[in-house]
């Protein structure tokens, strides 16, 4: 939490540098979604153990803000962060595998996960975006956009050990309408990349995860 209020503090600090461009304030709302991840480690006497999985997340809302640093007639750049909040994990899917001189033996968990396991997300970014038509007071203007972000990401899972999502690099597409130069609605595909640790009183297990998200964002453009 003490990250994204000194992010979201920057971006508005920085924003006021640039009090004569465009500033846009969204509502989020993500779909359920699945935190995917694998791991690796070694236990006692050399045997490898080795996991793929995903817990299933709940879909939630969140917030948005985005400053245009640049903009031509068609042609848009923002810097933007996103914060969606505390989502829900209620269950986990997991292949494990181990193995030792050759010998593999696997075996597959399905089910809930502790009450109080969940996950935070904050998203810095850059967007460029263009239109097909310049945004003004009586049009509609329709444009497509990329984006490369930094994801602060915390996770916990109750009955896990610890279990850590370290912040990592995310990049997506999205495209949307602005109406009349004042609403701007978008719909994005983003997804968040990282490594993934596993620990608990005698071993470590290390990987990488990704999160994929749809987001549906409607704000107000001032």
């Amino acid at each position: 939490m003490y990250k994204t209020l000194c992010l979201v503090l920057l971006f508005v600090m920085t924003g006021s540098l640039y009090a004569d461009k465009k500033f846009t304030i969204k509502g989020i709302y993500q779909p359920d979604t699945q935190f995917n991840f694998n791991t690796s480690g070694t236990l006692a006497g050399g045997i490898k153990d080795e996991s793929d999985g995903s817990y299933d997340v709940e879909g939630g809302f969140g917030l948005g803000a985005e400053i245009s640093a640049y903009s031509n007639d068609r042609l848009e750049i923002l810097g933007g962060v996103n914060y969606i909040l505390t989502r829900k994990i209620d269950r986990l899917s997991l292949t494990e595998t181990l193995s030792y001189g050759g010998q593999a033996v696997s075996g597959r968990y399905e089910g809930p996960v502790a009450d109080d396991s969940k996950l935070d997300v904050t998203s810095l970014y850059v967007k460029p975006r263009y239109f097909l038509e310049k945004p003004s007071a009586d049009n509609v203007a329709i444009y497509i956009a990329g984006s490369l972000s930094y994801n602060l990401v915390s996770i916990k899972i109750g009955n896990a050990g610890n279990v850590k999502a370290k912040d990592g690099f995310g990049f997506g597409l999205s495209a949307g309408i602005v109406v009349n130069d004042l609403i701007d609605l978008e719909a994005a595909y983003n997804i968040a990349v990282g490594d993934f640790l596993l620990s608990d009183e005698t071993n470590d297990w290390k990987g990488t995860y990704n999160l994929p998200t749809l987001s549906l964002a409607a704000g107000l453009r001032f």
